[in-house]
Formats: C-alpha cells, structure tokens, sequence
C-alpha cells in the first residue's frame, strides 16, 4: 500500500493535469469564440451587401420603369400630333 506522502504526490499530479486540460479548453473556448464573432460579423456584411444590391437593383428597376413610361408618353404625344 501506498504511503501517504506518495498518494498525495498522485493526487497532486492528477489536479495539476486537470489544470492544465481546464486551462487548455479556456484557450479552445477563448479561440472558438473570437471565430465565431468573426464569421457573425462577415454574415452580417454580407446580408448588409445583399440587402444594398436589392435595394440597387430595386432602384435600377424603377428607373427603367421610368425611362420606359415617359418613352410611352412621348410616343403618345408624338402620335397626337402627326
């Protein structure tokens, strides 16, 4: 049987090596957090991005929907008077 002095040599061991696994995982959970907020942070550009090109596209859109009707018009116009 063990003596006391070597037991609590072992259970010293034992805590240190749990230590260093707790400390170990803090760093892992430290570096999947900076990760994560980096990717939440691109996803927000890019739904940021997405949502300037729709409303781009929106404008370009009604700008020919423009162009187009007073085409119309002059047209209409230009038909009175021939």
């Amino acid at each position: 049987q063990k003596d006391l002095a070597t037991q609590s040599a072992d259970l010293e061991e034992q805590r240190l090596q749990i230590e260093v696994q707790a400390v170990y995982l803090a760093k892992q959970r430290l570096k999947w957090e900076r990760f994560s907020k980096n990717k939440d942070r691109e996803l927000e550009q890019m739904r940021l991005e997405n949502e300037k090109m729709r409303l781009e596209n929106k404008r370009l859109e009604l700008e020919v929907r423009h162009k187009e009707l007073e085409l119309e018009l002059k047209q209409k116009g230009s038909g009175n008077h021939a």
